[in-house]
């Protein structure tokens, strides 16, 4: 496990939301997403496919919504899907990155 997914879901098991909780475990457990580099921003689980800032550009976006899930193209970018369940959630998520990402490299995004 990588450094940053260990302090991602270390915060998540702090957080007051469960909801929060369970939808970081989920991305965690889903292996297309674990090889990407997570960060939260505004309770935002955001993805880059570098591990430095400026981070590139998010590949995909996932949230608590009222009563759900909520998948974004990025954080300003538009709702993708709302689900009920943080899997549903992942799995979403997980079918709109680009058919060939790979695990995230070292560095920042445009350097």
């Amino acid at each position: 496990m990588s450094v940053q997914w260990e302090w991602v879901r270390q915060d998540a098991e702090e957080a007051p939301w469960p909801e929060y909780r369970v939808l970081v475990e989920a991305a965690y457990a889903d292996p297309r997403l674990r090889q990407l580099f997570p960060y939260v921003s505004h309770w935002l689980l955001r993805f880059s496919t570098t591990t430095g800032s400026p981070f590139s550009p998010d590949v995909v976006c996932l949230q608590v919504g009222r009563g759900g899930y909520v998948v974004k193209a990025s954080a300003y970018g538009p709702v993708l899907g709302e689900t009920a369940s943080p899997e549903e959630a992942v799995a979403l998520a997980a079918r709109h990155l680009p058919a060939d990402i790979g695990p995230a490299v070292a560095g920042a995004y445009g350097k």
